[in-house]
């Protein structure tokens, strides 16, 4: 005896329409009911007043919920993206080479948990706007934890969300000199991908400085059409136009530089060196003969303690190693006798 399953085969479960979906973790009452070759009807079967966890079949893939591109290194690029399936999948046996990005293939995949994996694409797709996913189980593997595998999918079958941050593209702050007089007119900037002009505040604009530290004042901020370039208008009164350093930040009030889906810019600091100092004044009452006062155009960070540090002067060609006693050390200034 054998019961044959078919399309046209009408069946109930609980009083249930034919073709009814199940519900998860509901019981069910089962009976099952046959026919012979000349249509004689079976006695029911034994009623079954659930379905053990053992019975279950499951023979659904599993599919991507969603997929956020990253910028994993803030260098403007989205070089990875973090994938959330619809079900726990076996993180022992992916395959991540048949992840793409525009083309790219994955190198890697970091499992989060058993539903989330981070993949590496690593130069990745330049600029932060946007990038379309996608899977070939040809040469890449993702299986749930019943052995269905992940199904090849299309750049239009997944949704991309942007968690990627804007940068300051590497080497494009300049300094503009219009009318040819020594000193900057305007800072120009370019964005790895469009900011949101609502975004944009001149008290954001923290610090502006020349080669040899000094302070330029911002006046004014522009956006180009496509919003990639920002120009800052400088008082060209004073500073030089080599070396510039600019420090971009939230000024406090929560409102800071973002693209047009809310992601902030990553704050940045170009040419990170500190512009140094150095007074040797023994005349001032707090100060006396070989104690060195070194003074900084920004916050010193010294890695590890003051105390360690190692400085190298030059005078009259001759160089040599100082290691001082600092006598005191703050944020933007270091005291020390040799």
């Amino acid at each position: 005896f054998w019961v044959e399953l078919g399309m046209n085969h009408v069946w109930s479960i609980d009083g249930a329409n034919p073709n009814t979906p199940l519900s998860a973790g509901n019981n069910y009452s089962v009976r099952v009911y046959a026919f012979d070759g000349r249509n004689n009807l079976s006695l029911s079967s034994t009623r079954s007043t659930s379905v053990l966890p053992a019975a279950e079949i499951d023979t659904i893939p599993p599919h991507v919920v969603s997929a956020k591109l990253l910028d994993l290194g803030s260098r403007g690029v989205i070089d990875g993206v973090e994938v959330v399936f619809s079900e726990a999948v076996n993180t022992a046996a992916i395959n991540a080479t048949g992840f793409k990005l525009n083309g790219i293939a994955a190198r890697f995949a970091s499992i989060v948990n058993s539903t989330t994996i981070v993949l590496d694409f690593g130069s990745g797709v330049a600029g932060t706007a946007g990038a379309e996913l996608t899977f070939d189980e040809a040469t890449g593997s993702v299986v749930d934890l019943k052995g269905n595998h992940l199904r090849s999918f299309g750049a239009n079958d997944v949704n991309e969300s942007d968690a990627s941050r804007p940068v300051i593209v590497a080497g494009s702050i300049q300094a503009i000199d219009d009318d040819g007089d020594g000193h900057a007119d305007r800072v120009s900037v370019r964005f790895s991908e469009a900011i949101n002009p609502s975004s944009l505040e001149l008290a954001d604009i923290l610090a502006i400085r020349d080669g040899q530290g000094v302070l330029l004042n911002a006046t004014g901020l522009s956006l180009s059409e496509d919003g990639r370039d920002l120009t800052i208008t400088l008082d060209d009164s004073i500073g030089a136009t080599s070396g510039l350093t600019v420090e971009l930040a939230d000024n406090g009030n929560g409102n800071f530089i973002a693209d047009l889906n809310g992601n902030t810019l990553v704050a940045i600091e170009s040419n990170l060196a500190p512009v140094i100092t150095l007074e040797t004044n023994p005349r001032q009452q707090t100060m006396h003969p070989g104690v060195l006062r070194l003074d900084a155009s920004k916050t010193i960070d010294p890695d590890g303690s003051a105390s360690a540090l190692t400085f190298t002067w030059t005078f009259d060609s001759h160089s040599s190693a100082l290691s001082p006693r600092f006598l005191s050390n703050n944020a933007t200034t270091l005291t020390g006798q040799s």
